[in-house]
């Protein structure tokens, strides 16, 4: 009986005995597993039409890993997988990742658990094996079976050793799978041209194919998979393309009806002016990103403004980012902390009542050590986090030194990857950013310019709402001189106001006698669209009759919280129930 090749070679190399046209022995000194085994024989295997590059190897160390990872461990290796590539925060791995067919199907399906696309959010065995069998059998990209098989080998014990130790393997074997697969993809890019030309005689068509394909291996090496763009007809936007996961506007209109209500920035004056909020996390409904600015003097309160946006909108269940550039982690953090007391505990104790559990002040929570009640601190401070997570809200703070709006933009890249479901950032603060590479050092005006169109652009790239702090001209911010400031008081450049979905400029009040309070002046300075309120009770948007020109809030400074709004008072007042 004349043998198959590979089992020929595998027989004259002294790794399997074949008695009878059977397999009866393997070398085990040679080979310590049958998986090992399997592993020589697919290398043995002669090559097709099309030589291809082995990857199976690196395919299957990064599989195994994740798979026999904690959850938390699986997402943050995933994400690195990811970054490595870069495939964008929204967008699939692409299928040329994958050679072996099975290998495809498995990281697919952990994708898709990744971006949030599955029931389950666990990367573990069970979930991908639940969400592939949940899966329409006529979309699977191999029989269930043979995906059970295959999980079931990567998470084996015999695999883990047969590849020796995975967690030193990881960036090595991430490394040799992008240069392998992207010559892999060369040479059968090659092969296919070939096949092209003999069906399609015109030569155009067939370098077209080429350089499209050359480009997807180029931003495999480059790791810029996710930088390519992506082109679609209107008619396609309408009704779908089968083969993009971007829900069409039939069905995006459709289930806009049970659209949930925004989250609120806890600002009331900000609100009306962005739709109600920022949205909730949906699956293949992105909204594009928003640039948003609120502009101060130094000491008027826009740290504070910044961090009642970021802890109101995580303790409504989002995850958010805070990026400073001018406040190290620990001052943000207390900042923060002190705010979600506030509205923790501020809802039913008040600081200074007789009930000695209120809430916490920054003071308090940055020289602990000052206070006759570390105890009560400590408590407050578990509680307020219980409730935090609780609700399913993060806050992801970064203060890197010296940083420049490049290394901000990779901070919320990071920040994207490992949570995709982050939803919005603030940066504190845009003149805080130290120069960066390609910024005119000669021409600072050149230089804001350039980094407000990189901030807007990395927004929209992110799909996150980006609530930039601004520091505003001395000249023309007084109240008394000035009775509305102007846009063009952002100092250094005015590009920031003119990229801005909405931008507001916020300024104290002064008393009789030029004494400071402290309520402070919101102008609405831009709004890109209409200014609108949700109606109570029935999740629906309405425009605000005329226009709200400047709203008041009062700042309760020890807790970063903003204690009062007129807004509401205003919009009754101009729907006719004041």
């Amino acid at each position: 009986m004349d043998l198959p090749y590979y089992i020929k070679k595998a027989v004259d190399l002294g790794l399997m005995e074949v008695v009878d046209g059977k397999v009866v022995n393997v070398n085990t000194e040679a080979v310590n597993t049958v998986v090992g085994a399997a592993r020589i024989v697919n290398k043995l295997q002669p090559t097709s039409i099309v030589e291809k590059d082995n990857t199976y190897d690196q395919e299957a160390i990064v599989l195994c890993r994740v798979l026999t990872s904690p959850s938390g461990v699986a997402r943050e290796l995933w994400s690195k997988l990811r970054i490595a590539f870069g495939v964008g925060h929204g967008q699939p791995l692409p299928a040329h990742l994958w050679g072996n067919p099975c290998f495809l199907a498995v990281g697919k399906e952990i994708d898709m658990t990744f971006l949030g696309e599955r029931t389950g959010t666990t990367i573990s065995r069970q979930s991908i094996i639940t969400g592939y069998e949940q899966m329409n059998p006529a979309n699977r990209d191999v029989q269930f079976s043979d995906f059970c098989q295959t999980i079931s080998e990567l998470t084996n014990d015999e695999t883990m050793r047969a590849y020796g130790d995975p967690a030193n393997e990881w960036s090595t074997a991430l490394d040799v799978l992008k240069q392998k697969r992207a010559l892999a993809l060369h040479k059968e890019t090659l092969f296919l041209a070939g096949q092209y030309l003999k069906t399609e005689p015109k030569l155009e068509k067939a370098l077209e194919f080429i350089n499209n394909r050359s480009m997807e291996g180029i931003s495999m090496l480059s790791g810029s998979v996710g930088n390519q763009g992506q082109v679609t007809s209107l008619t396609e936007s309408i009704i779908g393309d089968p083969g993009s996961n971007r829900l069409n506007w039939t069905d995006y209109i459709t289930k806009a009806q049970a659209q949930d209500r925004p989250a609120s920035t806890g600002v009331t004056a900000f609100d009306i002016d962005i739709d109600g909020g920022v949205s909730r996390p949906r699956p293949n409904m992105p909204r594009a990103g928003r640039l948003l600015v609120i502009g101060a003097r130094t000491g008027v309160g826009k740290t504070a403004l910044g961090v009642q946006v970021a802890a109101s909108l995580a303790w409504s269940g989002l995850t958010v980012g805070f990026v400073s550039a001018e406040l190290e982690s620990r001052s943000i953090e207390a900042r923060l902390i002190a705010n979600l007391s506030r509205q923790y505990f501020g809802q039913r104790w008040w600081k200074n009542s007789g009930d000695d559990f209120g809430y916490v002040t920054v003071g308090e929570l940055e020289l602990p050590g000052a206070s006759s009640n570390q105890h009560r601190i400590a408590e407050i401070v578990a509680q307020t986090s219980m409730r935090l997570e609780e609700g399913g809200g993060k806050v992801l703070v970064e203060s890197p030194w010296g940083a420049c709006v490049d290394t901000c933009i990779n901070t919320m890249r990071t920040m994207k990857a490992k949570h995709p479901e982050l939803r919005a950032v603030v940066i504190d603060h845009f003149h805080a950013l130290a120069r960066h590479k390609g910024g005119s050092m000669n021409n600072p005006s050149a230089m804001l310019e350039d980094r407000a169109y990189r901030l807007m652009t990395a927004a929209k790239e992110l799909d996150i709402d980006l609530f930039t702090l601004a520091q505003l001209n001395r000249i023309g911010m007084d109240s008394h001189s000035n009775p509305e400031p102007q846009l063009n008081e952002i100092r250094g450049t005015d590009a920031l106001a003119h990229v801005a979905h909405a931008a507001w400029l916020v300024r104290r009040m002064k008393l009789e006698g030029d004494q400071l309070n402290k309520d402070l002046e919101i102008w609405h300075s831009k709004v890109r669209g209409r200014q609108a309120v949700w109606r109570e009770g029935k999740d629906v948007l309405d425009s605000i009759k005329g226009f709200i020109e400047k709203s008041i809030v009062r700042m309760q400074y020890d807790a970063s919280f903003v204690e009062s709004d007129n807004t509401n008072a205003l919009i009754k007042e101009r729907q006719g129930f004041g």
